[in-house]
């Protein structure tokens, strides 16, 4: 396979097939698509061993934390009880925070600390082998990286509906 693109984005979709994280799937898993997981993984590993810069947008920080091991909350209000307003409120504006941690790349990218950010999903990272980089106030892991690659970079929230844009500035210097 050969891969003439200098970065790839993973972007938000419908769920994870829980089977590829070693689960059986739970009802109030959503509608997935196994095609597109597969595809998705597949095309992960060829861009891992090539080191290419990759940035996961929910769905997409969904797919790098499966990809390297991780599993998922198939569903968080049923499995966390998680208040659903808080993680699925279905618009893109602010509406909780999450604390990134010092040393990371995403706070060199977005500074240490408590941010505002959206969200529009149900399901999140339950465990990872990689760094996690965020947190959601509950506890919830909201974004993850991995050092030793180039750039590794998922998100759980869609910062392509928040004011700047230094995260995706950050992605593109990484791909020249």
């Amino acid at each position: 396979m050969a891969l003439r693109c200098d970065g790839f984005l993973f972007s938000g979709g419908g769920d994870i097939d829980p089977p590829l994280f070693g689960e059986e799937k739970i009802p109030a898993c959503g509608k997935v698509c196994r095609n597109r997981d597969e595809f998705e993984l597949t095309l992960l590993k060829e861009v891992s061993r090539l080191d290419k810069p990759v940035l996961g947008i929910c769905r997409g920080v969904q797919t790098i934390a499966v990809f390297y091991g991780g599993t998922l909350w198939q569903d968080l209000p049923f499995q966390t009880g998680s208040a659903p307003e808080t993680h699925r409120p279905e618009n893109y504006r602010p509406c909780h925070t999450v604390t990134i941690e010092s040393g990371t790349r995403l706070a060199r990218i977005l500074g240490a600390g408590e941010h505002t950010v959206n969200s529009w999903h149900h399901q999140s990272v339950k465990d990872t082998a990689l760094t996690v980089s965020a947190r959601s106030p509950d506890g919830l892991i909201e974004a993850v990286e991995r050092p030793e690659s180039s750039f590794v970079v998922g998100v759980q929230w869609h910062p392509e509906h928040l004011e700047g844009n230094r995260l995706f500035y950050a992605f593109t210097q990484a791909c020249l």
